[in-house]
């Protein structure tokens, strides 16, 4: 069974637009009535209820609201879904990429990764996930427009197509942060051990803040295939700590890199060096 989704109105709830229309083909493993889809919905729906903008700091600390657990498949239908049925409601932005949160985490612990998303406008996406080191919690956006995505992870790869979000990965710790196009500012600041790939760079502030020296990244790694990307953070923080504390490498991509594919691989290093003025 497939299912598709109506635009919320204050005389239908939401639970009830679920209806299957033979759409959405590609989710074929997705059967309603046996997922927890409805489960969560009803949850979420208790917290928009319960959550006000001044309780958002403590709601974020709570994760245990409900027990129900999600395939990725089924957390991108219901992040799709939830912004296209509560995205008018006055605590949507508030909770939302918190409740998503949550639900990679719990299916990240229960044996799931890999989770893949087209557009997240949804601030807080991310934020405190976290993996393990030899088997890290991988997360995949083809565009991020959200505020704080990612804050806090931990053992976390975030691969991003386009970067249109500012405060993006802030405080990652073992983790890698991989963009093709960053469009955004306030990029990783205080990070430790992690790596910042950025094929192309429209943004400032990468691993530092100029306004509060004592968020600069330490024991990280930027890198990039192009070398006035590289060229662009290294000369950016000539007047900062960041290049003391950690390393820029210009990096060879790998032959025959798929047209499609998103993001650039790993590859050898090879020796940098910063541009003269």
């Amino acid at each position: 069974m497939t299912v598709t989704t109506q635009k919320r109105t204050e005389k239908k709830n939401a639970l009830d637009q679920i209806k299957p229309v033979n759409k959405l083909d590609e989710l074929k493993d997705l059967k309603v009535d046996n997922s927890n889809i409805k489960l969560i919905l009803k949850d979420y729906e208790d917290s928009l209820v319960e959550a006000s903008n001044k309780e958002v700091r403590n709601w974020m600390n709570i994760d245990e609201r409900y027990n129900s657990v999600l395939s990725p498949k089924e957390i991108r239908f219901f992040a799709d879904f939830m912004t296209d049925s509560y995205g008018d409601h006055k605590n949507f932005e508030a909770i939302t990429g918190i409740f998503i949160s949550n639900l990679v985490q719990k299916s990240y612990d229960a044996g799931h990764n890999n989770f893949k998303f087209g557009t997240n406008n949804k601030d807080h996406f991310g934020y405190n996930i976290k993996g393990t080191t030899g088997n890290p919690l991988i997360i995949t956006m083809q565009e991020n427009n959200g505020w704080k995505v990612g804050h806090g992870a931990k053992n976390t790869k975030f691969n991003i197509g386009i970067n249109n979000g500012k405060v993006l990965c802030h405080y990652l710790t073992n983790s890698s942060l991989n963009i093709k196009i960053n469009n955004g500012s306030w990029i990783g600041t205080n990070s430790t051990n992690s790596t910042f790939n950025i094929e192309e760079n429209n943004g400032n502030y990468i691993g530092f803040d100029p306004g509060w020296p004592s968020t600069t990244s330490k024991q990280c790694v930027f890198e990039s295939i192009n070398k006035e990307t590289l060229d662009s953070l290294y000369v950016e923080n000539t007047y900062s700590t960041l290049k003391r504390q950690n390393y820029f490498n210009l990096i060879q991509p790998q032959p025959l890199l798929a047209v499609k594919q998103l993001f650039t691989p790993q590859a050898e290093e090879i020796p940098y060096t910063p541009k003269k003025k």
